[in-house]
């Protein structure tokens, strides 16, 4: 006889569900197993550094490396979060472009340069070449990277492939980045409790003197004052500013009657 379904998950006896096995060789379909999957690697010792100990962080990489076919481990050592942006190395990005079918082949390389290009399948003769030299990574400060400076020959290889295969197949990791741009640093933003304190600062801060008065300038507006009444006179006035304080204003002297002045 069939016992009517409450519509309740069957449990183990305890009033808990059954934990169901995890399966490794296959993209994890269920938030659950595969939180439990990401808890028993992040105890792990063998994991990066910036993995270990943070089960939320592995579960986000495994999922990121899901969408590109990627089993937990291969995407655990070949994706990292850089600013809360998926980055992938070099080799992974030249490891998907061979495997989308498309062709990638070392042109050259030099102690000072290293040329590769992309050949897709779908566009053969017709290869993206990209050179990337160490000129390019002064510019782009990144000998001051100690990675750069042990292992230039690796790095410009690495660089040049990352921008190749992103250039020529971007559908193959679509809103990844490669790990040479999140190296990049933006410039450092103030922020809000900065600015409020400058403007308290500024607010603050005492008045500015005033500045000295110019003696030359005063002496200047009051001629050009003269002028201007002498012109409304019609009358031609040769002024000049003097020191008496009982005659600044330049006039022609009045004979008065009886000789005084």
């Amino acid at each position: 006889m069939t016992q009517p379904s409450n519509g309740l998950a069957p449990t183990n006896g305890q009033g808990q569900r059954p934990k169901q096995p995890v399966a490794l060789g296959r993209p994890q379909n269920d938030f659950d197993t595969a939180y439990r999957l990401s808890g028993n690697l992040a105890a792990s010792s063998l994991l990066p550094d910036t993995l270990r100990g943070k089960p939320s962080d592995v579960l986000v990489t495994v999922l990121y490396g899901q969408e590109l076919g990627l089993a937990p481990m291969q995407a655990i050592q070949s994706i990292y979060v850089v600013k809360g942006r998926p980055t992938i190395s070099a080799q992974l990005w030249v490891a998907l472009t061979r495997r989308a079918g498309h062709k990638f082949r070392v042109i050259d390389e030099t102690p000072e340069s290293c040329t590769v290009e992309v050949e897709r399948s779908d566009d053969p003769g017709h290869p993206t070449r990209v050179t990337y030299t160490l000129e390019q990574a002064r510019v782009a400060g990144l000998l001051s990277n100690s990675t750069w400076r042990n292992h230039p020959h690796a790095m410009l290889y690495a660089r040049a492939a990352s921008t190749a295969c992103r250039r020529a197949c971007p559908e193959i990791a679509l809103g990844f980045y490669d790990e040479f741009e999140m190296t990049v640093q933006e410039p450092e933003r103030p922020t809000l409790a900065q600015v409020a304190a400058e403007r308290v600062d500024q607010a603050t801060a005492p008045a500015a003197p005033a500045p000295a008065a110019d003696p030359e300038a005063d002496d200047d507006a009051l001629l050009a004052e003269v002028n201007a009444i002498a012109a409304e006179r019609d009358q031609p006035v040769d002024a000049e500013v003097v020191d008496d304080p009982t005659d600044v204003t330049g006039w022609p002297e009045v004979a008065q009657p009886g000789g005084a002045r």
